[in-house]
């Protein structure tokens, strides 16, 4: 793991916590102004702005799934010490309040900056086609047991190089007689969402199920899917289709349920390992965590 890397990886793990540069450095092995200056240049972006960008996308997305929470409580939520700390970057970010952000019919937001994707004819919905009314009828709520996985961290896009992740761990895996099978499910986490994230900074974990007692080199990080309540459905196409399947799950199911999603780490489940020329083709399921309203 470069020192990019792990310095991307401990904001991740904290992102709701106080980060310095001083501390990031300690992390990557890096001094200060030398991971300021290595990060930027291949990320885009200094430490302190990535952490920034985390929180505020992260609360634009809180604010339109989570509408029973007070701007107030997902300000604290995501990390900013004050109110007024939060609305200052909010507007300076997004150019507007979180309140007036909140009202933005969702077309609005996502066509913000041009930063994420919305599907094309507009907001689905009823009364839905026949294909969106066969999703909502096919959810379900299913009962999950943690799952320990080895990951690969990735974008969303690009998805070549997304799919090329699974097949490196895949091969990783291998070597170390670490697969649970010859072709085992594979698990695509997200921690963003396309929506209010541009696709292409969209946080993704290309992961593999690891046996129990599994004995991997630290370069293969692990870590476990949380186990508990969750709505399934079927997904098949690329990012534009998981947008607009998400928003008919959203709009015809979740909202019309006694659940809310607890918290927004979805995955995407295969069968087997995918392969770029099968990936959009293929039907996977997508898993989103709930809790009882």
């Amino acid at each position: 793991m470069t020192p990019v890397e792990k310095a991307r990886q401990h904001i991740e793990a904290h992102w709701q916590q106080e980060q310095t540069l001083e501390l990031l450095a300690r992390e990557s092995g890096l001094s200060p102004f030398h991971l300021q200056r290595v990060f930027k240049e291949q990320t885009g972006e200094s430490p302190r702005t990535y952490l920034e960008r985390l929180r505020l996308e992260t609360a634009a997305h809180l604010l339109h799934l989570r509408p029973d929470l007070a701007v107030q409580e997902i300000a604290f939520d995501c990390g900013f010490s004050s109110a007024a700390v939060f609305a200052r970057a909010f507007q300076r970010h997004y150019g507007c309040s979180a309140t007036a952000h909140r009202a933005r019919p969702l077309e609005a937001v996502a066509h913000l900056a041009s930063r994420a994707v919305y599907p094309a004819g507009g907001l689905p919905s009823a009364p839905w086609s026949a294909t969106e009314a066969a999703l909502l009828a096919a959810v379900r709520v299913q009962h999950l047991d943690p799952i320990t996985v080895a990951y690969v961290p990735t974008t969303l896009v690009p998805v070549g190089q997304l799919v090329a992740q699974f097949g490196r761990l895949r091969n990783q895996l291998e070597a170390y007689d670490s697969l649970e099978s010859e072709n085992p499910p594979a698990y695509g986490v997200l921690y963003d969402f396309p929506l209010h994230t541009a696709p292409h900074q969209c946080r993704y974990r290309a992961a593999l199920r690891v046996p129990p007692g599994a004995r991997l080199p630290t370069r293969i990080p692990r870590f476990t899917i949380e186990g508990g309540k969750y709505a399934v459905f079927a997904l098949r196409g690329g990012t534009t289709d998981l947008v607009r399947a998400a928003l008919v799950f959203h709009q015809g199911w979740l909202l019309e349920s006694s659940y809310v999603v607890k918290a927004f780490c979805c995955f995407e489940r295969f069968a087997g390992v995918p392969n770029a020329a099968d990936y959009e083709a293929r039907e996977r399921e997508f898993w989103v965590p709930l809790r009882a309203r």
